[in-house]
């Protein structure tokens, strides 16, 4: 019974750990032997995702039509892990074709693997809704408690249902639910350090002599199984629990160190090293292992841009015309005689694509010998990224001589660790000037001794055109240009001036101080945005004077009448419609006169737009936690079908934005997004406030757009014309 249970789809995908991310466009590395784009990139993914909703059944969803009784064990699972992969890939959990779905996994789960895949797709859930959906972290917290309780202390595992008496010592099942608790771990549901503690244990002691391991016990190791333990391992390393203590971190990397020289020694793109099957699992399984050790390479291998080109051609089927759209194949050739593509099969090249497709937030640039402290600061680094712009990415570590250039073209920061700061040649400096002159941030880690030379050599480099700076006292000191910044600091091995810098270090992705930026003046070119009826835009700002020239851009019929409102009387006397606009700059933005005065501006019909400046969004988010603060309204994520009523044509033209924290990513058109990046609150009449992690009256400015911070000034005044009808359709409809 169990054996079968091993070939079910689950079983397989159980290799894996996620570190942390997004849809966004990030070319995979160019070589001879991957003739795919980007773009195709992004088709094979919307092929699969479509394919994926095409597989769903009405009433089963995406569960097996007929299954053995051992496996009707797992039921759900598929479905689970199903809405985990779609949720992953960028759909949005308001998505019409996801409901159904979502709501079967409220249905009770007996199996370990079914109840580990719905960790996985609620873990997104509380990701992509606000975090204080108490009904879905509750759920959340139930399924985790579940998987504890199952825990068998006997054989450190899992059985195929909840048996803590269990002497199954399962490999497989290890890692997958080391992958959901991990999940559940990133947005803060805990679980046991002790069950870490001797879970780690158990599969550093599993370890075969070669430094793999093999899924029971026996048999031939599996690259999917080694690289899946890579993954679990790692992320281990990472929680937030103490798990481990200073002699198991030291096994836990040994045995991380020799399983990743097992994988150099036997990667292979087109196989699972070790096995005839299971090869899509496989790449997902690997690619989890890279991420989670920063590998850009496995061995001699460009693991991402060999596995992407065997993806395009073993998956998927390539458009015999130019502009001709990619199809999912129905058989996995060369496998067991062409086994026939299952949705698990969809799913999890959806979750591989997603992390090709992920911005590149970090690239350590090391020697072979590598640096650690340089690593643990890149993760850090895109830690506090995700966090303060609610964004998957990924970061890599590269030990070649030249800086891979197809990766560092789209890394928002590229980290020179000190081994390899302390050889650069001419041509290699030359790289990281150009890597910083298109708009990315170079980081270069150098004692203070040799500061000067390597500043010197910089601004020659450049001409001479760099200023000095310091920052705040820290370790570091840039030099810049327009859009332009390299760094010096000083960190060494030291962790805890690693981890000081971490924040400060993500901020240099945001090349504007919110507090010393002047607002430039531009002759700006702009078309008509016609609003039904005139609508007066409120300014509640400490900014105000400032913002009033960023808004003047706007021309639309009837016009739009400003006023500042900047206490409590002011907001009380607007007339309706209005959009009152909270600019944050300061605590005294948002004192509680002025809250409980807008709070009474919305229950009149009046609409709030709260906005963090410049991209950073400490003021929306407290703004957001001050609204709800003892209130029962909901609050979520806003998508394109909340603005349907206002703005059809948003579906069918998306918008672009470009965070600040990764702004030195793309240079040419940004980021595509289908819907505004926006959360908000409901009342009787609608959607009630907005809060605005990105900084829209920015992007009303025709500024160059190497510099533009969230929405480009074309888009951001479609975005403020949906705002303001918005405004005027609430409004207009009376009270509730």
């Amino acid at each position: 019974m169990h054996q079968v249970l091993v070939i079910i789809f689950l079983c397989a995908i159980a290799s894996v750990q996620d570190a942390h991310g997004r849809q966004s466009a990030f070319d995979p590395p160019s070589t001879e032997s991957s003739p795919f784009t980007d773009t195709d990139l992004h088709a094979m993914r919307d092929a699969a995702r479509d394919a994926l909703f095409a597989m769903q059944d009405g009433e089963k969803h995406w569960q097996p039509q007929k299954r053995s009784p051992s496996e009707s064990l797992q039921e759900g699972g598929e479905t689970a892990f199903c809405c985990w992969a779609l949720l992953e890939s960028g759909c949005a959990a308001q998505d019409p074709r996801l409901a159904a779905p979502l709501a079967a996994l409220t249905q009770p789960m007996d199996g370990t693997y079914a109840v580990a895949s719905r960790v996985l797709a609620r873990s997104a859930l509380v990701r992509k809704s606000l975090k204080n959906d108490a009904a879905i972290r509750r759920a959340l917290e139930m399924d985790v408690a579940w998987l504890v309780a199952g825990f068998s202390k006997k054989a450190a595992s899992w059985g195929y249902a909840q048996e803590p008496s269990t002497r199954l010592a399962d490999n497989s099942i290890r890692q997958f639910v080391a992958l959901a608790l991990l999940e559940a771990d990133r947005v803060g549901v805990k679980s046991p350090a002790a069950l870490w503690r001797e879970l780690c244990d158990a599969i550093c002691n599993a370890q075969d002599a070669s430094g793999a391991w093999t899924y029971q016990g026996r048999g031939n190791p599996r690259g999917s199984i080694v690289a899946g333990f890579v993954a679990a391992l790692e992320g281990a390393l990472q929680l937030d629990n103490a798990a481990l203590d200073a002699r198991a971190r030291q096994r836990v990397q040994l045995s991380v160190a020799r399983a990743t020289e097992w994988l150099a020694a036997r990667f292979d793109a087109q196989r699972n090293p070790g096995s005839d099957e299971w090869w899509i699992f496989w790449i997902f399984a690997l690619e989890r292992a890279a991420h989670a050790t920063g590998s850009a390479e496995i061995g001699a291998h460009d693991w991402l841009a060999e596995s992407c080109d065997a993806l395009s051609t073993r998956l998927f089927v390539r458009p015999t015309q130019r502009g001709g759209a990619w199809t999912v194949r129905d058989r996995l050739p060369e496998e067991s005689g062409g086994t026939r593509v299952r949705a698990a099969d969809l799913a999890t090249a959806l979750l591989f694509l997603d992390r090709a497709l992920r911005p590149h937030g970090v690239l350590v640039w090391t020697t072979a010998e590598g640096a650690p402290t340089a690593s643990a600061l890149a993760r850090e680094i895109v830690a506090v990224m995700e966090e303060r712009d609610e964004s998957r990415l990924t970061w890599s570590v590269a030990s070649r001589d030249n800086i891979p250039d197809a990766i560092s073209a789209r890394a928002g920061m590229l980290f020179v660790a000190r081994d390899r700061a302390q050889s650069l040649k001419p041509a290699q400096l030359h790289a990281l000037i150009d890597h910083a002159t298109r708009g990315g941030i170079v980081v270069i880690d150098l004692p203070s001794t040799q500061r000067d030379l390597a500043r010197t050599r910089c601004s020659a480099a450049l001409g001479g055109a760099f200023q000095n700076a310091s920052l705040r006292g820290m370790p570091l000191e840039t030099l810049d240009v327009p859009h332009t910044s390299i760094a010096f600091v000083d960190i060494g091995d030291d962790t805890r001036a690693a981890s000081r810098a971490a924040a400060l270090l993500a901020q240099l992705a945001t090349p504007f101080q919110h507090d010393a930026f002047p607002w430039p003046s531009f002759a700006l070119e702009h078309a008509a945005l016609p609003i039904s009826r005139a609508v007066h835009l409120a300014l509640v700002s400490s900014q105000s004077e400032a913002l009033d020239s960023a808004w003047t851009v706007l021309s639309t019929t009837p016009p739009i009448t400003r006023s500042r409102a900047t206490d409590a009387a002011a907001i009380d006397a607007l007339e309706l419609p209005c959009l009152a606009l909270v600019h944050g700059a300061i605590r005294e933005d948002l004192s509680p006169a002025v809250l409980s005065a807008l709070r009474a501006f919305v229950h009149r019909g009046g609409l709030v737009l709260f906005e963090s400046p410049f991209g950073k969004g400490d003021f929306a988010r407290r703004s957001e936690i001050a609204w709800l603060d003892g209130s029962a309204e909901p609050s979520r994520l806003l998508t394109t079908k909340d603005f349907d009523q206002v703005w059809p044509e948003l579906a069918r033209d998306p918008l672009r934005w470009r965070p600040a924290a990764l702004v030195g990513l793309d240079l040419q058109a940004g980021a595509t997004n289908t819907a505004l990046r926006l959360r908000g609150t409901f009342d009787a009449r609608g959607i009630a406030a907005i809060f605005s992690r990105e900084d829209l009256s920015f992007g009303l400015l025709d500024v160059p757009h190497a510099a533009c911070i969230g929405m480009q000034p074309r888009d951001a005044r479609r975005a403020v014309r949906a705002l303001l009808e918005l405004a005027v359709t609430r409004a207009a409809k009376g009270a509730p």
